[in-house]
């Protein structure tokens, strides 16, 4: 019997350290995460921002063409980036409410 009872508490210590090890590695993810998501919005930002400079500056005709292909670039890679965002947003609901802000102060 106090074998048993040993074994169970030494397997209960092995499973604690487990689930400490694994809390862990879920806060490492989140970090990472948050990360990620930092930088992919400042990326999308960063993108309209030029977006905005290239289309005041289209009052000049010689390089409009020029300017309406790196919008029409950049508008599609934002297209790609706000769907990595969006869903990186789906598996992360409360992170959600920061991220919208600040897209839709771009939008």
């Amino acid at each position: 019997m106090q074998s048993e009872l040993e074994l169970s508490r030494q397997d209960k210590a092995k499973f604690l350290a487990k689930k400490a090890k694994l809390k862990t590695k879920i806060a490492e993810l989140k970090a990472d995460n948050t990360k990620f998501l930092k930088w992919i919005v400042e990326e999308y930002v960063e993108n309209e921002a030029d977006i905005a400079k290239f289309k005041t500056g289209l009052q000049y005709p010689i390089i409009f063409e020029h300017i309406e292909a790196t919008i029409l670039e950049l508008e599609a890679r934002n297209a790609k980036i706000r769907l990595i965002i969006e869903e990186y947003l789906q598996r992360n609901q409360n992170l959600r409410k920061i991220a919208n802000s600040r897209l839709n102060a771009f939008i």
